[in-house]
């Protein structure tokens, strides 16, 4: 199964344990969508987070939630168009969200 994770809220362990839950069940990770400027969660000195985050084409942010500028240079963000996300979501074989949806 192929998973895409959309994240809402900053908080890294959340998608730390969220991750660690997919990878016991051998569930492979499309990608994380940032909902908001997801410094705070890119940020974070977690090693297997920083390796996720610097994997190309894995981490997505809309255009408006998030200045590059303000980024730890181990993030490789990528940003998209909510059409691209779309793609991605058909992509994938389910959707987790972390956090509560708006």
């Amino acid at each position: 199964m192929i998973n895409l994770l959309i994240l809402q809220e900053n908080n890294p362990n959340d998608l730390l344990n969220k991750i660690q839950s997919l990878e016991e069940r051998n569930i492979s990770l499309l990608g994380i969508f940032l909902q908001f400027d997801g410094t705070n969660v890119l940020s974070s000195e977690q090693p297997q987070l920083q390796n996720l985050f610097s994997q190309n084409n894995f981490v997505y942010a809309c255009s408006s939630s998030i200045d590059k500028r303000n980024l730890p240079t181990h993030a490789n963000v990528k940003k998209c168009s909510l059409g691209s996300l779309h793609e991605l979501c058909e992509q994938a074989e389910n959707i987790d969200v972390i956090g509560n949806l708006p």
